[in-house]
Order: structure tokens, then sequence, then C-alpha cells
């Protein structure tokens, strides 16, 4: 759900600064009454959300975050459980009867984005099973400093000392949350680790190497040097401790995944369904598509590869029945 917020945000902000359609209530009826308490909450949802996704914040334009990184210890997850736990409550507003139409869907738009958040920490729990989230968020965090031009580029490199030193936490983090991550998910995060090393040792410094400022630079040289040392100890531990551990499954089970596409899609059309909706469509395309390979590519080479091709590559069908086979297992 990677920038949902941003998503919802979008939809929800504009409802904030406006009363039910087509009316013009007094500031005591029911209706401005309901329609103030609900701007009230929206504001001190994400107000409140954006602090424990600064990044989130960045991405959207709210940059009073931007010196904050995601916590990712035990106790940053807790205070946002908590936090969405208080909010859900929010989210089932008693009196929906004077919000408008718009109000009440946005308002079930809140409610699904803060069950979709909670089925993640406490049941799915990415977190424990998922070593490249605390390589590769952080550093797309500094890359949005360093590649929007919002503010001078001395204020951005401000916010990204800032973000560099809370990193090592993080990682520090990642050794206590992982638990037996799925080996592939171990094998990712090994492979980005390089680039995102390089991402450290390189671009970073070059998005400001017009700066100046000498005490300024000296920070963030040190800030920056300790990041890609800390990078360099977790490229090791997710090579030499981590890697022989991971033996998890990445599967998700069927009440989870239909727990997923209610929150995060509103999706409510049952498994068995939704799956055999699957199966219809590849038998739509497949024709179409098996036209337009023989049409892009040329007989005698078309001869030649297909052999190849059809032992090494399965059917689309075959994909298809092992993609459900493994997600509701």
């Amino acid at each position: 759900m990677k920038y949902a917020a941003a998503l919802l945000l979008m939809v929800l902000m504009p409802m904030t600064k406006l009363p039910a359609q087509n009316t013009s209530p007094s500031a005591s009826s029911p209706e401005a009454i309901a329609t103030a308490e609900y701007n009230g909450m929206v504001d001190e949802y994400f107000d409140a959300y954006f602090h424990f996704h600064p990044s989130e914040a960045t991405a959207v334009g709210f940059h009073q975050f931007d010196n904050q990184l995601e916590d990712y210890s035990p106790k940053g997850r807790d205070a946002e459980i908590a936090f969405l736990l208080e909010a859900k409550q929010g989210a089932g507003y008693a009196h929906t009867e004077f919000l408008n139409e718009e109000q009440r869907l946005d308002l079930k738009l809140l409610a699904n984005a803060i069950n979709a958040r909670i089925l993640e920490l406490q049941e799915i729990r990415t977190w424990q099973k998922n070593p490249d989230i605390y390589s590769s968020s952080p550093t797309a965090s500094i890359f949005l400093l360093m590649s929007r031009k919002f503010a001078p580029p001395a204020e951005r490199l401000k916010s990204v000392i800032a973000r560099e030193q809370q990193i090592p936490a993080n990682l520090a983090a990642a050794k206590t949350n992982l638990k037996n991550p799925p080996r592939v998910y171990t094998e990712v995060a090994i492979e980005q680790m390089p680039g995102i090393i390089n991402f450290f040792q390189k671009d970073v410094p070059e998005a400001f190497k017009d700066l100046t400022d000498a005490q300024l630079l000296a920070q963030f040289k040190a800030a920056n040097n300790n990041v890609i040392t800390e990078l360099q100890r977790y490229e090791t531990f997710l090579k030499s401790d981590l890697l022989p551990i991971s033996k998890g499954d990445f599967r998700l089970g069927p009440e989870l995944y239909r727990k997923k596409l209610l929150y995060e899609d509103m999706v409510e059309i049952p498994l068995d369904r939704l799956l055999q909706i699957g199966y219809d469509d590849l038998h739509k395309i497949k024709p179409s598509s098996s036209a337009s390979r023989r049409r892009s590519i040329p007989r005698k080479r078309r001869s030649r590869c297909w052999p190849r091709w059809n032992r090494t590559i399965p059917s689309p069908i075959n994909c298809c029945r092992a993609f459900a086979i493994r997600s509701t297992a």
C-alpha cells in the first residue's frame, strides 16, 4: 500500500472543505455540526498518520514532516497500532445520517484504510517477513528530498541529514523484527543492496554538490558515511545470518487474502468466483495474444524459438493455477 494515504488524502481533503451538497445549513444545524466534526476527525487522522509515515507526507507535499523517518522499532509499531485502534472508533462515526452521500462514502474509504493498516501490522506482518523494507524504504525517503525541488538545496539537505541519522536505528530494528522470512524475500533484499549502497555513495552527494556551506557539508558527510557503513553491515547480516534461516512462507492464505482485498480494494467477490473470472479472462485474451506473437516474430525465428519456449515457459492457465494454489493454501 505504498503511498495509499496519498490517494486517500486526494479524495478526502476536498470533501473536508465542503458542506452537504446543494444545501446551506446554518452553523447550528445537525448537518453543519456533523460536517464540522467529520472535518476535524479527518484532519486529526492525517496529522497523526503522517507522524508515523513522514515519507508519504513528503510525497504529497506536507513538508513539516521532512525531518522525520518511519520508525520500525517495536515501540514505534505499538504506538501506530494504538493510534489506529483509536482512529477506528472515530471512523465508525455515529451521526452518518447527517453527512451527505460523498462524505459517507469517504468515511468508508477511511475506515477501510485503517482496517487495512491494522491487518498489515497485526496479521500479515510484512515487517517480520521482508528485510527489503528496512533498506529500500529509507532510500526512497531520501530520494524524495533530493529529487524534488520544493525548497532550496540547503534546506533539503538538512532534512536529508536528519533522516539519515535515523536510518541506523531502523537497520538495527530489522535484526530484532525479522523472523524466518521467505527465502525469496531475503534474496531480493540482498540483490538490492549494492544499488542502495551506491545510491548513498554517489547519487546523494551528487545531488548537493553545488552547496558551499562547509559546516553543513561536514554534517552531511558524517551522516552519509555512517549510513553507508551501516548498510554494508546490514548486507553482511542478510547474507551471513538471515539467508540461511530464511525458510518462511510468503503465502497469505485465503482468509487474510480475502480481508486484504476487502479493505484495500473494496472487493467483496468470493475468492473462488474471483479466480474463475481470472480464468475466463485468460481464455478470452489467449487467442489474441498468440496472434500478436505470430505477427511480431518472423516465421523462421518462430520455428526455432517456439520449441524452446514451450519447454521452459508454463502456460498462462498453469501460471494462474499455481498462483491460486500458493495464495490460498
